[in-house]
């Protein structure tokens, strides 16, 4: 039975069913982490994907710089606000990474699915990467830029996108006229 005492180390040992707890626990930052959009971009994404495989501890200790040994002594209690911190920045982080999604689906967009756009998800942030520079040997560079950075420059891109193709469009319909 999980108690005011418990230790992380021991509640993680449980199979107790967090999600009953996990709504009454308010969200704190005990460890001192940055937040998310201050952190390199690289472990955003990485938080990100170690929560949704449910590896709660490493998530804490990739947001927070500790080591497992010293979250594991910590009260349960305080390990999970802090998780439940967490999930509210990854929640706020999905919605700024939503935001870079195709506003409008045209002709072009559909035209790119048909080609086979979506086979090169499997690449993940990889892809944001590759389109900055094709060169691999800079990607860990990339991944170390603060994410607020990272996402400022993928704003600016997709609205330099969308200006070049509407500009483009109004030369087409220009030169039809």
């Amino acid at each position: 039975m999980i108690n005011a005492q418990t230790i992380t180390a021991d509640f993680l040992k449980t199979n107790e069913n967090i999600d009953e707890l996990f709504e009454f626990i308010i969200p704190y930052n005990i460890f001192k982490s940055k937040e998310l959009i201050e952190q390199p971009f690289q472990n955003v994404m990485d938080i990100i994907k170690l929560l949704q495989a449910g590896d709660l501890l490493k998530a804490v200790c990739l947001s927070s710089g500790l080591i497992e040994y010293e979250i594991l002594k910590t009260s349960c209690n305080d390990f999970m606000q802090h998780v439940k911190w967490l999930v509210e920045q990854t929640k706020l982080i999905n919605n700024l990474m939503q935001s870079l999604s195709v506003d409008d689906f045209d002709e072009d967009s559909i035209m790119l699915q048909s080609a086979g756009v979506e086979s090169l998800n499997k690449y993940e942030e990889i892809m944001i990467y590759y389109n900055i520079d094709k060169n691999p040997t800079t990607w860990e560079k990339l991944g170390k830029v603060p994410f607020s950075i990272m996402f400022t420059k993928l704003s600016i891109d997709k609205d330099t996108a969308k200006i070049q193709k509407n500009y483009h469009n109004l030369l087409k319909n220009k030169n039809k006229s």
